[in-house]
């Protein structure tokens, strides 16, 4: 994981597939030549983001998503609603394996199981701030190493 802090003062941070020197390397200086923030310790951008479960499960004929959340509320899941034909749990980064356990034992098929950083506030951009930021997003998405990418621009 690498923070990042932008010159507009917006914040992201970086979740690298493998922790080997080549590929950190590379992301800092693509980040310092883009971006050209001063060196951070990962805690000071950390603490800007709700580190989350997600798993998205496909819905079961007849089930009761008020039933199905009490059901859960002590695993530590969150939040529980439909979208479409599928049921998205939110739950604690700590509560993925007791969650993830509780599906596959009630025979929910799972479609999709991450984790997420959500932004405890978010920050406005000009346009011209956002296309830069943009930018440095994408090259960061681009490079193999980096599996998320998650910022708090609005």
């Amino acid at each position: 994981v690498g923070p990042i802090r932008g010159r507009t003062g917006d914040r992201a941070v970086v979740d690298n597939l493998r922790d080997r020197p080549s590929s950190n390397i590379k992301l800092n200086q693509l980040v310092r030549w883009t971006v050209n923030p001063p060196e951070l310790p990962a805690a000071c951008v950390e603490y800007l983001f709700e580190h989350k479960c997600l798993f998205k499960i496909k819905t079961k004929e007849g089930i009761d998503l008020e039933e199905l959340e009490f059901e859960m509320i002590d695993l530590g899941i969150q939040e529980v609603f439909e979208e479409e034909d599928n049921i998205i749990i939110y739950g604690d980064f700590e509560a993925f394996g007791p969650i993830q356990k509780y599906i596959e034992e009630n025979d929910f098929e799972i479609i999709n199981a991450e984790f997420e950083r959500i932004p405890s506030e978010t920050k406005e951009l000009t346009e011209e701030q956002v296309t830069e930021v943009e930018k440095l997003l994408e090259k960061l998405e681009d490079d193999e190493d980096v599996t998320n990418v998650f910022h708090n621009m609005k």
